[in-house]
C-alpha cells in the first residue's frame, strides 16, 4: 500500500502505518509522522481515540501497550505488541511484557 492510499483511507491508516512497526511512540512523535508521510496534522486526542479503536475487536483487537517515559515525566509512550503471526501458528509465545499499572 503506498502513502496516498493511507491518506485516502483517512486517519485511521495513517495512525496505524506509523505505530504499527512495534516501537515506543509518544503522540506527539505519531503526529509529527503522520504531518511528514501524509502532510496531515492529527492531534494528539485524536491519535489517543484511533489507539483506542485498534483495541476494538471490529478494529483488530490488537494489544496496545503503554509505559511512562523513564526521565520520570508525565509522558506516555505506545506500541502494538502483537505476537507476529509465525509465533502465534508455532504455538510459541514470547515472554510476557513488563505492563505498567493505570490508576
Amino acid at each position: 500500500m503506498n502513502p496516498q492510499d493511507l491518506d485516502n483511507k483517512g486517519q485511521r491508516a495513517r495512525v496505524w502505518d506509523v505505530i504499527r512497526d512495534g516501537q515506543w511512540w509518544t503522540f506527539e512523535q505519531i503526529a509529527h509522522q503522520i504531518w511528514q508521510r501524509f502532510g496531515k496534522r492529527d492531534s494528539e486526542a485524536a491519535i489517543s481515540a484511533r489507539l483506542r479503536d485498534f483495541r476494538r475487536p471490529n478494529f483488530g483487537g490488537h494489544t496496545i501497550e503503554r509505559t511512562s517515559a523513564e526521565d520520570g515525566s508525565r509522558l506516555y509512550l505506545y506500541r502494538v505488541a502483537d505476537e507476529p503471526k509465525g509465533q502465534q501458528e508455532l504455538g510459541l509465545r514470547p515472554p510476557a511484557p513488563q505492563r505498567m499499572r493505570v490508576s
